[in-house]
């Protein structure tokens, strides 16, 4: 079941931890469990962090995902486009 929508603006690595997935929450709340979809693949979501950008002024969320799943997605067109969020990986 769908429990929530999240907009990607940014992608990124962190060495040891994931792939981050930057954005904003359009609507509903979810949890670390929970799975962001992107095209058809459920991927964990591992982390959530706040990363502010203090030169624009404003604040988005950071998904973390596991590595091998970020290296699926990474050069996919992902960027300003909404995911769903669901609670468990299988509908």
């Amino acid at each position: 079941m769908k429990i929530a929508s999240f907009e990607i603006i940014d992608t990124f690595r962190i060495t040891g931890r994931g792939g981050v997935l930057v954005g904003n929450i359009i609507d509903g709340v979810f949890n670390i469990g929970n799975f962001i979809e992107i095209f058809n693949k459920r991927i964990k979501i591992l982390g959530l962090e706040m990363v502010d950008r203090i030169s624009l002024g404003i604040s988005n969320v950071a998904l973390v995902v596991p590595f091998d799943d970020y290296d699926e997605i990474k050069n996919l067109e992902i960027k300003n486009k909404t995911f769903d969020i669901f609670e468990q990986s299988v509908s």
